[in-house]
């Protein structure tokens, strides 16, 4: 499993993609990211790919693009009748879509965990997770956009996902506290931490 942005170099406020790509040896795939289990295979259970992005800095992100389903006649039961199921397979292709916050300086960074199962036509493995880094260098706006690293690669990323990208996670300080028996919850910012200092004040003075 590896992870390749399609450049190396970006501006702040750019739009990058960033293709992850799961390579598999002949005879082995994995299932997709919402298993489609034929009836005949009762109540077998097919761990989902998933892809996360973790401990993200200076990037947002839009939902996954994710790869196209091969579809294989396996028999995952053992019951002698191997059925149509979509897969991963070879070399699939996911790809992440994100842009550059407008003040990032440095370097832009995220880990890309995915977890997958991999198969072969008659078993599964253990589900594993890998973790992949990866880090852009973050030039002046202005600097020439540098070209696409390998064009190939991202053939057949759709760029309208980029109008999907959302908020970059941030570290919620959200939390509750008991007053007089009560759950109070509230954010610890702005409004929520001067409620949290005229309680602590009241609860002195109960106290």
């Amino acid at each position: 499993i590896s992870a390749l942005p399609d450049r190396s170099e970006v501006r702040p406020g750019d739009q990058v993609a960033i293709a992850v790509v799961l390579e598999f040896s002949k005879g082995w795939h994995a299932h997709t990211n919402d298993p489609k289990i034929p009836a005949s295979w009762g109540d077998f259970f097919a761990v989902p790919t998933t892809i996360e992005t973790v401990d993200a800095s200076g990037l947002k992100f839009a939902p996954v693009q994710w790869p196209k389903i091969e579809i294989l006649k396996l028999d995952l039961v053992a019951s002698g009748n191997p059925e149509d199921y979509g897969v991963y397979a070879d070399k699939a292709v996911a790809y992440l879509p994100a842009s550059v916050d407008a003040t990032a300086t440095g370097e832009a960074k995220v880990n890309i965990q995915v977890r997958y199962q991999a198969c072969n036509d008659k078993t599964c493995l253990l589900a594993k997770t890998v973790t992949v880094p990866v880090t852009l260098k973050i030039v002046p706006a202005g600097t020439p956009s540098s070209a696409v690293a390998d064009p190939g690669l991202f053939k057949d990323f759709d760029t309208r996902a980029f109008a999907q990208v959302g908020a970059a996670p941030v570290a919620s300080t959200a939390f509750s506290t008991n007053v007089f028996g009560h759950k109070i919850e509230f954010d610890a910012s702005g409004a929520g931490l001067v409620m949290l200092l005229a309680l602590s004040v009241v609860g002195g003075f109960v106290l």
